[in-house]
């Protein structure tokens, strides 16, 4: 990988693996990149630039905007966004001021960083990525490490093809409107199916006979379900009445 030496004793490289391409309106892409101090004086709040375009051969030299992309770098707490400035030549610069370090003789530091761009930029083909050092001394990208990141166009959805819709064979039969599964009917050839249960009682029908004897009548309730009286009840009811005649013959003719 390239190496840069911005100042003297400072050593910035970008660690592989090297990464793929960037598409429009996708994920982002990740890269690492190792700060080291090979010299003999400390470093005083020291931490990588960078500096972002376009293609450098496209005709068009249109600039991108910071709205454009997204340069992210890894934090103790996360992800957090680097924010981004044009500068004079056009180019996209920032660096972490948050990740800031000294760096003494022999130590080295390492940061995390991702892009993205957004679908709005139609016209990119690829992103140069180019880092330097800013510390207390100034910025410097003298011989800094470069990365060209190739820039795919955002994917048609068109173009997506669509779950082909089921056949009639292969449906099984859904929920009613209701939410439950439809009731299989069964049927008896030649057999009237029932009428529904219903909720209303059903009256009880008490059947009566009538006893007739010396041109009283009488009528004599019957038992709930049955289809003649009892014997024992035709008998009682016999002798109620023959008693109360007795007794009305009797009355009489006390009254002569």
């Amino acid at each position: 990988m390239p190496t840069a030496e911005p100042a003297a004793g400072a050593v910035l490289r970008l660690l592989p693996p090297t990464p793929g391409a960037l598409v429009a309106g996708g994920p982002p892409v990740g890269f690492t990149a190792q700060l080291a101090n090979r010299g003999t004086a400390a470093f005083t709040g020291v931490v990588p630039l960078a500096s972002l375009r376009g293609d450098e051969n496209d005709a068009s030299h249109r600039a991108l905007r910071a709205g454009e992309v997204l340069f992210q770098v890894r934090t103790p707490t996360g992800w957090e966004q680097v924010p981004l400035a044009t500068d004079c030549d056009g180019a996209l610069r920032g660096g972490p001021a948050a990740l800031a370090t000294d760096l003494a003789p022999g130590g080295t530091a390492q940061y995390d960083f991702r892009l993205s761009v957004s679908d709005r930029t139609p016209e990119a083909r690829q992103l140069d990525v180019r880092l330097g050092v800013r510390s207390a001394a100034g910025d410097s990208f003298r011989d800094a490490p470069r990365l060209t990141l190739p820039i795919a166009p955002t994917a048609d959805p068109a173009g997506t093809p669509s779950a082909a819709p089921p056949g009639a064979g292969d449906a099984a039969p859904g929920p009613t409107a209701s939410g439950s599964a439809p009731v299989p009917r069964t049927e008896a050839l030649g057999v009237r199916p029932s009428a529904a249960p219903s909720d209303s009682p059903v009256p009880t029908v008490v059947p009566t006979v009538t006893v007739s004897l010396t041109g009283a009548s009488a009528q004599l309730p019957l038992a709930a379900g049955a289809d003649r009286p009892p014997l024992s009840l035709l008998i009682s009811g016999v002798a109620l009445i023959t008693l109360g005649a007795v007794g009305l013959t009797l009355v009489l003719t006390h009254r002569r």
